[in-house]
C-alpha cells in the first residue's frame, strides 16, 4: 500500500506541477503511448532509444536524448512548440522504418557527425539547430 500512496503522489505532483521534468531507463517503447506534456522535460537518460512498431510517442514538451542511437519504427510526432534535443558525446545515428515528424529538434553532439539513414529521413516542421554536421543516406525534409 505504501508504494503505491508514493507512486499516486508522484503522479499528483507531476500533474499539478506546471513545469515537470521526468527521466527513464527505457530502452523501447514496444506498445505504448508516450505522451509528454507541456512544460515537461523528459529524458532517455544515456539509453539508446527505440521506439518499437506498436509505439505511439506524441511530445508537447521536451524530449532529450542522451543516447546515441534513436531508432524509429512507430509513431512519432512533436507538435507546435515542443522541442526534441539530441545530446551525445559521440555519433548520433537516427534510424528505423519511419519517419519521426519534430517541430523543434537539436542536435548537439560536440565535432561529431549525427547520421540520419532511416527508410524515410525525417521531417522538422520548424527549426532545425545544428551544433554538428548532419550525414544523411536518405532524404532530410
Amino acid at each position: 500500500m505504501k508504494k503505491i500512496t508514493n507512486i499516486l503522489f508522484l503522479f499528483l505532483a507531476i500533474l499539478f506541477y506546471q513545469n515537470g521534468f521526468g527521466q527513464t531507463g527505457l530502452t523501447e517503447n514496444t506498445a505504448d503511448q508516450i505522451y509528454i506534456a507541456p512544460n515537461v522535460q523528459w529524458s532517455d537518460w544515456g539509453t539508446n532509444y527505440t521506439n518499437g512498431s506498436g509505439g505511439n510517442v506524441r511530445n508537447y514538451g521536451v524530449f532529450i536524448f542522451y543516447g546515441n542511437k534513436f531508432t524509429n519504427n512507430g509513431s512519432y510526432i512533436s507538435a507546435a512548440g515542443s522541442k526534441d534535443s539530441f545530446i551525445s558525446s559521440t555519433i548520433d545515428t537516427v534510424s528505423g522504418r519511419l519517419q519521426p515528424k519534430f517541430y523543434d529538434v537539436i542536435f548537439n553532439n560536440g565535432n561529431n557527425d549525427v547520421v540520419v539513414n532511416n527508410d524515410s529521413g525525417i521531417y522538422v516542421a520548424h527549426n532545425l539547430n545544428m551544433a554538428s554536421l548532419i550525414v544523411s543516406t536518405t532524404e532530410v525534409i
